[in-house]
């Protein structure tokens, strides 16, 4: 559910008003639905592994990616990269931190 929202705000909803969200390039919806599949999958597997979702929601990459398409302009997708990067290794983070939990 909580990935449904953060790809409809994230993702679907368009702000005509908006400087950079008036027009969205193909490339960048491209490097926005890889992110949010990145997000999905990485999760799905903490969860399987019996994290709880809201282990995952306080580490704010959903409200994160809600706003990524204002934050990241039209011509700079480099930073796409960047940011899935630091999504990997907070929910690595996450997920050592949660293993060491329970094994104490």
């Amino acid at each position: 559910m909580q990935i449904s929202k953060a790809f409809r705000v994230g993702f679907l909803r368009q702000s005509a008003l908006h400087e950079i969200d008036t027009f969205v390039p193909v490339q960048k919806q491209y490097e926005m639905l890889k992110t949010i599949l990145l997000i999905y999958e990485r999760a799905h597997e903490l969860i399987e592994k019996g994290i709880p979702i809201s282990q995952i929601m306080q580490t704010g990459i959903l409200a994160e990616y809600e706003e990524l398409k204002f934050k990241i302009k039209n011509d700079e997708l480099d930073k796409f990269e960047t940011y899935n990067i630091s999504v990997k290794n907070r929910l690595k983070k996450l997920e050592e931190a949660y293993r060491q939990h329970i094994s104490s």
